[in-house]
């Protein structure tokens, strides 16, 4: 979000965005496979801007976890783009990708741009071997888009056009949207909008977020009839609570045991680790093991992720089925309480030797093998209320070796 909409502060507009990101990102995420890598950082794939994430794209990104746009049990083609100019592209991908008139993007003008070149610049981009004396679009698009344009008797397909223009002076073509005319020695681009116009228009999302629409109601108009939910079937949180835990799930009828499950656990966690927590804790039990992948970036083998007081977990049934369930439950919790009670910065290895030394947990892995017996080192030395208290107050010069 921070590289695709920079800028943008309407919460629902970046809800509906999260949504659209994450699920073009499962979509095409062996888009790269060749080069041995899923996704690129660039508008190839998606804009990826570390340096300018904040706290507003956490928040969409968190509150949408797991959801994605479906069609015909499929992940959705969820393109979208600047802004439409007032009508939006079909896509041959699906019909939840119409082309139609669009009044939100335009209540704030239809974004009009100008480019001109000479015929020898055109020639150039074309690589054509006399200036250009002639440029028409022959065929356009239902929106009104050039498909294709002839140059000097060459038809050329219009995103060819383009992207030959781009590339030799940068993008000021913003649009197939255009019109073309001669003017002396020039040849005119008049057009409006900015990008493919297929999917969602950022800027209309962003004028219905500010208008009070939601944002499913953002997704239900511009990708109309693909399901929003965590699966295919459109299935979509539902909240359960106990004294201190919030558990969301899909079906909380048959899955309201894991409250009872976690409630001890983290009493247990408290009694281990002599640390009181404060608040409440939320679970999300995803209903499929390809779901919990898919939201959290696990490998089907972690059982569980958890990022401050948010514990996610793969389906309860899995777990149980495994026997795993209530020691999957302590191991997070435990991360829960010592990560409300922890110094930032502490290192990695601390984190998850403490989570495993308290836990008793027996780790095949070699990272948390070494990071178990760095820990134990410490506690032999120093005994587990010091190390505890190292936890809370940092390692210390006493204990920098270890880090």
């Amino acid at each position: 979000m921070a590289g695709e909409v920079n800028g943008v502060t309407k919460p629902e507009t970046l809800k509906a965005m999260a949504i659209a990101i994450r699920t073009y990102a499962i979509r095409h995420r062996h888009a790269h496979a060749r080069e041995g890598y899923d996704l690129c950082d660039t508008t190839h794939c998606q804009n990826v801007y570390w340096s300018q994430r904040g706290r507003i794209h956490q928040d969409a990104a968190e509150s949408t976890e797991g959801l994605m746009l479906w069609w015909k049990g499929e992940p959705a083609a969820t393109y979208y783009h600047a802004h439409c100019g007032g009508m939006s592209e079909a896509s041959p991908m699906g019909a939840y990708l119409p082309a139609r008139a669009d009044v939100h993007c335009v209540s704030r003008g239809n974004d009009h741009w100008r480019a001109s070149f000479t015929g020898e610049q055109l020639a150039d981009a074309l690589s054509l071997k006399v200036p250009a004396m002639k440029v028409e679009v022959t065929d356009r698009s239902a929106s009104g888009r050039a498909n294709y344009l002839v140059v000097n008797g060459r038809r050329v397909g219009a995103n060819q056009f383009q992207s030959a223009l781009g590339n030799r002076f940068g993008w000021q073509v913003k649009s197939l949207l255009f019109d073309v005319t001669r003017v002396g020695d020039r040849f005119v681009f008049a057009g409006r909008g900015r990008g493919h116009g297929v999917g969602m228009c950022q800027m209309g999302a962003i004028q219905m977020g500010a208008s009070g629409h939601t944002g499913r109601e953002i997704l239900e108009h511009y990708y109309p009839g693909a399901k929003i939910g965590l699966t295919a079937q459109g299935l979509d949180w539902v909240s359960s609570r106990s004294e201190r835990m919030e558990l969301l799930s899909t079906d909380p009828g048959q899955e309201e045991f894991v409250l009872t499950a976690a409630e001890k656990a983290l009493r247990e966690a408290e009694a281990r680790t002599h640390f009181n927590f404060a608040g409440r804790v939320q679970l999300k039990l995803f209903p499929t093991v390809a779901t919990f992948r898919n939201a959290t970036g696990e490998s089907g083998t972690v059982a569980a992720s958890t990022r401050g007081r948010v514990v996610r977990l793969q389906p309860a049934k899995t777990l149980q089925a495994k026997n795993v369930l209530e020691s999957v439950l302590l191991h997070e919790l435990l991360h829960v309480v010592l990560e409300s009670q922890g110094q930032a910065g502490q290192p990695w290895w601390f984190r998850e030797g403490l989570t495993l030394e308290l836990t008793g947990d027996k780790p095949t892995d070699a990272r948390y093998v070494q990071a178990l017996q760095r820990v134990r080192r410490l506690v032999g030395e120093y005994g587990l209320d010091r190390v505890l208290t190292f936890w809370r107050q940092g390692l210390g010069a006493a204990v920098a070796g270890e880090q």
